[in-house]
């Protein structure tokens, strides 16, 4: 691969996850209260390492949640050192639900982009495909894996994707039905 394209394209991806650490902060302080190291050491256990961000990116953001009134600060004393402690407020609790739903949203344009755009080409890997696209055999995937704890996560990916797929099949089944009963009653009139 081109050097040059190669550390573009690196980039990029940094510039969209630098975009995501917000959210997940919000998501860290969901759960508990926290400190800024502990938060980082979290946000990189959570996503394993693909998040790891600097202490001044992270000290950065809570700044710029605080002055949005979306987590608060606590002041704690230990060890005759003041310690901030950061708390999600209701209203960062309201735009963590909005970005999850938001993100649940462009999960799932990217996927029809992503399969639209597998279509144009021949040579699908459908080894690849099968760990990425749910499909009958839900634990297709998970024997290669050693780690009883990588089984357990890759299962519960899988089994959110299968529900995503479900709760989007009844919507479709709806709007068929709701089409169906249209045109039924306009051959009446």
């Amino acid at each position: 691969m081109n050097e040059k394209v190669e550390k573009e394209a690196r980039r990029l991806g940094e510039q969209m996850k630098k975009g995501y650490i917000s959210h997940l902060i919000l998501l860290v302080l969901k759960d508990n209260p926290s400190y800024g190291y502990k938060i980082i050491q979290e946000i990189n256990r959570r996503t394993k390492g693909m998040w790891d961000p600097s202490t001044s990116t992270i000290y950065h953001v809570l700044d710029s949640l605080g002055e949005k009134n979306l987590i608060t600060v606590l002041r704690e004393e230990e060890k005759g050192r003041q310690k901030k402690i950061y708390e999600i407020t209701q209203e960062g609790e309201k735009a963590l639900e909005i970005l999850i739903e938001t993100y649940k949203n462009m999960q799932e344009a990217m996927r029809r982009m992503i399969f639209s755009s597998i279509k144009l080409f021949d040579d699908i890997d459908i080894e690849k495909m099968k760990n990425f696209i749910p499909n009958k055999h839900a634990i297709f995937g998970v024997e290669d894996l050693k780690d009883v704890e990588e089984k357990i996560r890759s299962l519960e990916i899988k089994k959110i994707l299968m529900q995503q797929r479900i709760k989007e099949m009844k919507l479709g089944l709806r709007n068929i039905d709701i089409e169906i009963e249209r045109l039924q009653n306009r051959t009446k009139d």
